[in-house]
């Protein structure tokens, strides 16, 4: 019973529903439009324009304490792209800029330790929001800050042709390859020995 009386009710809230709508429909002077939905499609991967990302810096040398800045141009021969640039040096800067018309900038530190060669990475994060697609690509380079204590500091990665390779914090600019150098060569004799004292005890063994 309660089961039927739920069904008319139902029926009933779907008719005056129903007869309301007609009556707004057919009002005179009403006109009814359903709200345009705007759908904005990623692209694929394969879609997408290849990019060209240029880095360039105002100064290759600074001393410590002065100013210096960083500026990019992104290219490519579908339009000119649009979306963000994040401009980095490892340990030091990681910043996210809007483009404006394919290019960007960004101040470096000036805290940085003198003596030292740092690299600056730029990578533009692409534009998948159309109608036109980009794909992302980046650049590197690298400033030396004046000074002592020598080295270049940075994260593990190539920056590309013509450009210094870094390793996981910092190396001096003189001795760290001779360095190692000797420390192998100590290597070597010291197994050299042990191996010769391990043949002389077997032999003492014997007699």
């Amino acid at each position: 019973m309660f089961r039927n009386l739920l069904t008319k009710r139902i029926a009933t809230a779907v008719a005056v529903g129903a007869v309301l709508a007609l009556t707004q429909l057919s009002a005179p002077g009403v006109v009814t439009t359903s709200p345009a939905i705007e759908l904005t499609a990623a692209c694929s991967y394969a879609a997408r324009t290849t990019t060209s990302t240029d880095l360039t810096l105002d100064k290759s040398f600074v001393e410590a304490g002065e100013s210096n800045s960083a500026s990019v141009t992104v290219s490519s021969d579908a339009g000119t792209p649009q979306g963000t640039v994040t401009f980095r040096i490892p340990g030091h800067l990681n910043e996210t800029v809007t483009l404006a018309s394919g290019q960007a900038s960004q101040a470096l530190p000036t805290d940085l330790r003198a003596g030292r060669t740092y690299q600056v990475r730029a990578r533009y994060n692409g534009d998948n929001t159309g109608p036109d697609c980009y794909r992302k690509s980046g650049d590197s380079t690298h400033f030396r800050v004046e000074g002592n204590g020598g080295g270049i500091s940075g994260e593990e990665g190539s920056g590309g042709p013509g450009q210094p390779g870094t390793g996981a914090g910092v190396l001096g600019d003189t001795g760290a390859a001779e360095n190692t150098e000797l420390y192998g060569l100590l290597g070597l004799g010291l197994v050299g020995l042990g191996g010769l004292g391990l043949v002389i005890n077997r032999r003492r063994a014997r007699n």
